[in-house]
């Protein structure tokens, strides 16, 4: 796996607050944290090339002092530095391309270093899915359902190209298809909401969250075979509207609900719901069983491959790691939850907050600054 070593180094900053300066390189390098105070209030990265108020630069200086007191504290990395303790396991499945490298970092910079954490590791890049016949899906779907907490990296779901660049044996099914097939349950997607990111659809004024029916449909229709008569059981919601009345009334509507779709509807609906707050990479993911006991959290996007192309050139890529990041904070909150683990749960709260002020602060990658300033205002060199 390609590496994106990332070097923080502290600045002068104000009394009470820490200000970090980072840099991204292909080539291989130390990592280094520099920690001005025992209390840091936040700690946050993103991919290479990050906007300053709109401004492209190779380096970028986070600001942490943030006026909510929800705040994330990084807290000191000494020896003496205790860590939060996780009781149970979690189930963690890596994946490809470019959200593979920003989930490695995720987990050096974020994660390990705060948590002691027990992680049952299931590789699931498309490589090591060939190699296991597509059983290391199998298997890590069953592992969730034995720890009741998954946290997913964005995976390829091959097609005939793929099978050709990669030389695989079959054009393996979806990963997530599997995964949800065995789980079963509902994927909850619901945007992460920043104030400064315009929202394309201007009457959202709150949120509304995707309720995906995750089993069967058009995912499953080849694995089903009607050999007789039988009964069709269907369950309506609180109320029932055709998809197309839906969407209509979704776009005039200002949010506040939880629109309950089938699971090929969900798929294309929650991508609308998406853009429509902004970005894909502001939208958080889960599976939830029906027993509301195992939960599986992923990014909502997919594995940006043409930036990865750029980053196997050699080139600076600006890509949203907030999605990513909420994924481990989803699976770490139902982890705390199930354990009642308050310690854990304000942890998880507290980075989720540090994400959102720090695009509320005006550091953000490319795509979160053109949906602010426009296209022709960013003044950047890359196509990314």
């Amino acid at each position: 796996m390609l590496k994106l070593p990332l070097r923080l180094r502290a600045l002068s900053s104000p009394p009470g607050s820490t200000m970090l300066a980072s840099s991204f390189s292909s080539s291989s390098s130390s990592s280094i944290l520099g920690l001005r105070n025992k209390n840091p209030s936040s700690l946050f990265f993103s991919s290479s090339r990050h906007f300053s108020n709109g401004a492209l630069g190779n380096r970028v200086v986070f600001s942490s002092h943030f006026p909510r007191a929800v705040s994330l504290r990084c807290f000191a990395s000494s020896t003496g530095f205790d860590r939060v303790q996780v009781q149970n396991p979690i189930v963690e499945m890596d994946g490809d391309e470019m959200t593979r490298i920003i989930w490695s970092m995720i987990k050096e910079k974020l994660i390990f270093p705060y948590l002691n954490l027990d992680v049952k590791y299931f590789d699931l890049g498309i490589l090591n899915r060939d190699a296991t016949d597509d059983n290391v899906t199998t298997e890590s779907a069953e592992a969730a359902l034995k720890y009741n907490v998954a946290i997913k990296c964005a995976t390829i779901t091959p097609d005939e190209a793929r099978v050709k660049e990669f030389g695989l044996k079959s054009m393996w099914r979806s990963p997530n298809g599997t995964i949800r097939n065995i789980l079963n349950g509902t994927v909850f997607r619901e945007p992460i909401l920043c104030r400064n990111i315009p929202r394309i659809v201007p009457g959202w004024k709150k949120p509304i969250c995707i309720g995906r029916h995750a089993f069967g449909d058009q995912y499953r229709a080849t694995d089903t075979v009607i050999t007789g008569p039988g009964k069709l059981k269907m369950v309506f919601g609180y109320e029932h509207r055709l998809i197309d009345d839906m969407v209509a009334y979704a776009v005039k509507s200002e949010g506040g609900y939880v629109w309950a779709c089938k699971n090929y509807d969900g798929d294309v609906q929650s991508d609308l719901l998406a853009q429509g707050f902004g970005s894909l990479g502001l939208m958080t993911s889960v599976l939830l069983s029906s027993d509301g006991k195992t939960l599986e959290a992923e990014a909502a996007h997919g594995t940006v491959t043409r930036h990865f192309r750029l980053h196997q050139k050699g080139q600076e890529t600006s890509t949203n790691s907030i999605a990513s990041i909420f994924a481990w904070t989803r699976g770490l909150e139902h982890r705390a939850k199930l354990d009642e683990n308050e310690r854990l749960l304000d942890f998880v709260h507290k980075l989720e907050a540090a994400c959102i002020e720090t695009v509320e602060a005006g550091k953000m990658t490319k795509d979160l600054a053109i949906l602010i300033h426009g296209p022709k205002y960013v003044p950047f060199s890359l196509d990314v």
